[in-house]
């Protein structure tokens, strides 16, 4: 459980809230290219009439590292340098002058929460980088918080306490080792030896997997979810690239492990390797899941209970019983797994191409629903972590949502991204006729070629006390508006 002390939380008038920027990258590499938009509600917020102050959350994922060339798991040497880059980058320097111009403003706050694509921001010569870069002297220092430590940031509105994380640590592809992160820093400035940075098994992905793909398929940071959607799409556009899943299976083994220690409470890789003793978990179940839960049904839905749930549920069994959980975890497949993936891989290359990515894309556009209602994972996680009745505030997912937390506990919003996605409609995922121009589109590997199926949707919580009562809501952004942007149909509440 969660226990916030909302008391000493600092009470504003209207807190808004954006996460998800991902300024980084070269060229094709960049996903973010709304810098003047940004800038230009940035400057809205900072001259804006306010009766109290004004707060502005980027609520993680300010920039993104894992963009920069030359990307490592985690770089405290040349952080530094790539952040200076991506500040002085033609595509986002009007963000940061924005920013300055903002936190130079008597009555505005700037709130910063870590995400899992800068966590360098955290190590304290990188603070001081960033607080160079987003203020222009100790007046505007002193509005500016970095929140850093992985606890998310809190706040009041009203009546209404506010809690704002980025929400990558209730996902086990990319949770974050907080005190592992804090020894890394410290460590550093001592001058001591401090142990190999163990990455997470989104970063992993990305850094092992997709940033060698990018340059041949440039879309792939553009789908969501990361995991479940780049690695069987790139298969049904090239099943020749199923060696490149020898890098997806060590991804995939560290996924399962993070989540079966996000359920124990292990705190580092140390303390794993001890407890297990010394043994690795095989990463063929986890692999096995992966593309059973793209492509399969029937049977390869009973393989993903197997490999996932029963993995959880004899560690919780072992754990009752006093046990060692690794003792719980599967140490092969069975020949029946290995039938099931050979299946999926065989209806992989009989089919077309087209065909393939069509029935893949079919089932993730339905799956994965745009609608502002959906409790995905994210939602269902936090909602649960957080006890208090509260208005939630999380991004990460790239998926805007807007609904009641239940009961009496208050809001949910997730602030989306302003980067590009990509959206199918159901006419153009249909048949492969329907589908063609848009297997094309991507086969072609050039992001000019992808402009009819991408979309722009930036967007920020707006938080509010309106006549006593807080108001929240999803704000779209759009240049040359009177005001800041319009209110997202079916996202206000009253709290």
């Amino acid at each position: 459980m969660t226990t916030v002390p909302w008391r000493t939380a600092e009470q504003f008038a209207e807190l808004y809230v954006i996460s998800d920027l991902h300024l980084g990258g070269c060229d094709d590499f960049q996903i973010f290219h709304q810098g003047e938009l940004l800038a230009e509600f940035i400057d809205r917020l900072r001259t804006r009439r306010v009766d109290g102050t004004l707060a502005l959350v980027i609520n993680g994922d300010t920039v993104d590292f894992l963009a920069e060339q030359e990307p490592k798991y985690f770089d405290p040497e040349g952080a530094g340098e790539k952040l200076d880059r991506i500040v002085g980058d033609v595509s986002f320097k009007p963000v940061f002058t924005a920013l300055r111009r903002f936190t130079a403003t008597k009555g505005r706050r700037l709130i910063v929460t870590l995400g899992n694509h800068d966590l360098e921001l955290a190590l304290p010569w990188m603070r001081e980088r960033l607080l160079s870069h987003l203020t222009s002297d100790d007046a505007g220092r002193g509005r500016v918080t970095l929140a850093f430590d992985g606890a998310g940031y809190v706040a009041q509105v009203g009546s209404a306490p506010v809690y704002c994380v980025h929400g990558n640590d209730v996902d086990e592809w990319n949770f974050t080792e907080y005190d592992k992160l804090r020894r890394q820093g410290l460590g550093t400035m001592l001058g001591e030896t401090v142990p190999e940075w163990t990455p997470n098994a989104g970063t992993k992905l990305v850094v092992d997997v997709m940033n060698s793909i990018k340059a041949r398929f440039p879309f792939v940071d553009l789908l969501k979810p990361e995991t479940e959607a780049v690695v069987p799409t790139l298969c049904a556009l090239d099943p020749s690239l199923k060696s490149k899943l020898g890098g997806v299976l060590k991804v995939a083994a560290r996924r399962a492990w993070d989540e079966l220690r996000m359920f124990t409470g292990f705190l580092s890789a140390d303390q794993e390797a001890e407890r297990r003793g010394g043994r690795e978990l095989s990463p063929e179940a986890a692999v096995d899941t992966l593309l059973a839960r793209s492509f399969g049904t029937g049977s390869a839905r009973e393989l993903e209970r197997s490999t996932a749930e029963v993995l959880l549920a004899n560690a919780r069994l072992a754990i009752e019983n006093d046990d060692q959980p690794a003792e719980a975890l599967p140490q092969g497949r069975s020949d029946a797994h290995l039938g099931i993936v050979s299946g999926i891989w065989d209806v992989i290359t009989r089919k077309s191409k087209v065909e393939v990515l069509r029935e893949f894309l079919e089932k993730l556009e339905h799956d994965q629903s745009f609608l502002l209602t959906t409790p995905d994972t994210t939602f269902q996680r936090t909602n649960a972590l957080v006890k208090e009745n509260a208005i939630v505030v999380t991004g990460h997912t790239h998926m805007e949502r807007a609904l009641p937390r239940g009961g009496q506990r208050g809001i949910y919003f997730n602030s989306g991204t302003w980067v590009r996605l990509m959206q199918f409609t159901p006419a153009q995922l249909a048949n492969e006729v329907s589908f063609t121009p848009v297997y094309e589109a991507i086969a072609a590997g050039k992001m000019a070629s992808l402009a009819p199926y991408i979309m722009s949707r930036p967007c920020a919580v707006r938080i509010r006390l309106v006549e006593n009562q807080t108001e929240a809501c999803l704000l779209r952004p759009e240049a040359g508006l009177a005001d800041l942007g319009v209110v997202v149909p079916g996202s206000r509440f009253v709290y």
